[in-house]
């Protein structure tokens, strides 16, 4: 509910999710969410996240939390 609410803020507030929204009019079906991994570990969490998002072939993440994936992966 969040995320859907937050695209009717001023834009200096915008998430990357609000901006490929308004940008791309491009809907997300909030109610149809998967959950691609759970992880009790933190940095085992955020290497897993990591992962995924490199995965991704049209993802909307800006890739910056990546940058401290080992290139061994």
């Amino acid at each position: 509910k969040k995320r859907k609410n937050i695209i009717r803020l001023e834009s200096s507030k915008h998430t990357v999710i609000s901006e490929h929204n308004i940008n791309k009019q491009h809907a997300f079906d909030w109610e149809n969410v998967r959950i691609l991994d759970t992880e009790i570990h933190y940095k085992k969490r955020l290497i897993s996240e990591m992962l995924h998002i490199k995965e991704q072939k049209h993802g909307i993440n800006l890739n910056t939390d990546t940058e401290l994936l080992d290139s061994a992966y």
